[in-house]
C-alpha cells in the first residue's frame, strides 16, 4: 500500500495562503490582487481621513434632528454677530460654514489691533490639515 497522506509540497491550500498570517499574501502585498488575477481575501479598509474626504459614511449621520437645529441656530447667530462686527464676507453663500466662521474669527482677531503670537493666516477652501492647524491656533 501506497500512502495517501500528502506531504508539504502537495498541500491543497490555495496558493499563497499561509496559515496564521490572517489571510493571503499574494505578490508580497497583504490582501492584494495586483497583477495576480486572484480575488481579494478581505475588503480594503479606508482611513478615517479618506472617509471624511468622501463626505463620511453614507447613511451613518447619527446627529439628531434637534441637534442639527441647534447647530443651524448657532451658526446663524454667529454669522449675525460677524456681520454686525463688519465682517461682510459672512454673507457670501458660496463660502462653506467653516470658511465663514473661521475666516470671521481671524478677521476679528487681526482687526482688534491686539498683538497675538500665533500664525492666523486664513485661506479659503484649505485642506483638512490646514483647517485643523488653523483651528488649533485660534
Amino acid at each position: 500500500g501506497r500512502s495517501t497522506r500528502q506531504g508539504p509540497a502537495e498541500d491543497k491550500a490555495p496558493r499563497g495562503a499561509e496559515s496564521g498570517t490572517g489571510g493571503a499574501r499574494l505578490g508580497g502585498a497583504m490582501f492584494g490582487n495586483e497583477g495576480t488575477g486572484s480575488r481579494s481575501w478581505a475588503p480594503v479598509q479606508k482611513s478615517t481621513g479618506e472617509i471624511l474626504a468622501e463626505g463620511g459614511l453614507p447613511g451613518h449621520d447619527q446627529t439628531s434632528s434637534a441637534e442639527k437645529e441647534l447647530q443651524a441656530n448657532a451658526l446663524s447667530e454667529i454669522v449675525q454677530l460677524l456681520l454686525s462686527a463688519g465682517y461682510f464676507r459672512a454673507r457670501i453663500a458660496s463660502l462653506s460654514d467653516f470658511d465663514k466662521v473661521v475666516g470671521g474669527l481671524c478677521w476679528c482677531i487681526t482687526s482688534s489691533g491686539v498683538g497675538v503670537d500665533v500664525d492666523i493666516l486664513f485661506t479659503e477652501n484649505s485642506t483638512i490639515g490646514e483647517r485643523v492647524k488653523l483651528s488649533e491656533s485660534l
